[in-house]
């Protein structure tokens, strides 16, 4: 926060140098997270735009907000007006992975201060919330083309839904599946989990399912056959 004060300043001491006067817009909310992560672990992003701005001030940019020990935040953009006019500026309140968003729009010749509403939190760290999707496999030597699939997750945002691509067309939503290929190659399976708080996350792997040399299509010696010649008898 201290830095975040600092280069307010340093905004505010080039644009008064300049000869403008910078609007202060506060974008406030509060950050709600449904597990027992503590609020102040969260971090919130402000993606904005503004139009009607001087040459010497920015019209866009992304702020990173910790809220604090309840949830509560306020992010400060400042901005100079395009001799004196008002300023536009909309912006999205994005959740640390991206996931839920809160838009706003603003439209003033002030300071302003804007309360948005809450944004709930999917997690508390960006990666905490990449890699729920994590997967691995087994292929069942003891059967023809099949092959088990398992969902691991060392989270702390329970998952609530598994959406499996086996890469052949077909599909399951169990955490743990065991999908039998019609025949045996290389597959590019696809894993989506959401997470009790909304998290989405995917991930693909090439799973290769061997080929047995006495298969064909599926088949493992189903047609093998022996013989033997009966010397007691002609041609028998």
């Amino acid at each position: 926060m201290k830095k975040l004060n600092l280069l307010l300043a340093s905004v505010m001491m080039s644009l008064l140098l300049f000869g403008q006067t910078p609007y202060k817009i506060s974008i406030c909310g509060k950050a709600v997270t449904p597990n027992s992560l503590s609020p102040s672990d969260l971090e919130v992003f402000i993606d904005w735009n503004a139009s009607n701005v001087s040459s010497s001030s920015n019209s866009k940019g992304v702020i990173m907000v910790k809220p604090d020990s309840l949830g509560n935040y306020c992010a400060d953009i400042l901005i100079a007006p395009d001799t004196g006019s008002y300023v536009y500026v909309s912006f999205t309140v994005n959740d640390t992975c991206y996931t839920n968003s809160v838009t706003g729009t603003v439209f003033t010749n002030k300071d302003t201060t804007v309360n948005v509403s809450d944004i709930i939190q999917c997690l508390g760290t960006s990666s905490n919330c990449k890699g729920s999707a994590g997967f691995s496999y087994t292929v069942d030597t003891s059967k023809v083309n099949t092959v088990n699939f398992g969902n691991f997750n060392s989270g702390n945002d329970p998952i609530t839904s598994w959406y499996w691509s086996f890469g052949d067309g077909a599909s399951g939503t169990l955490q743990y599946s065991t999908h039998v290929y019609s025949n045996c190659g290389t597959y590019s399976v696809g894993l989506t989990i959401t997470t009790q708080s909304g998290c989405i996350d995917t991930v693909f792997k090439s799973v290769v399912v061997p080929c047995d040399s006495n298969q064909t299509s599926g088949c493992k010696g189903s047609a093998g056959f022996s013989y033997t010649v009966d010397t007691s008898k002609v041609n028998t």
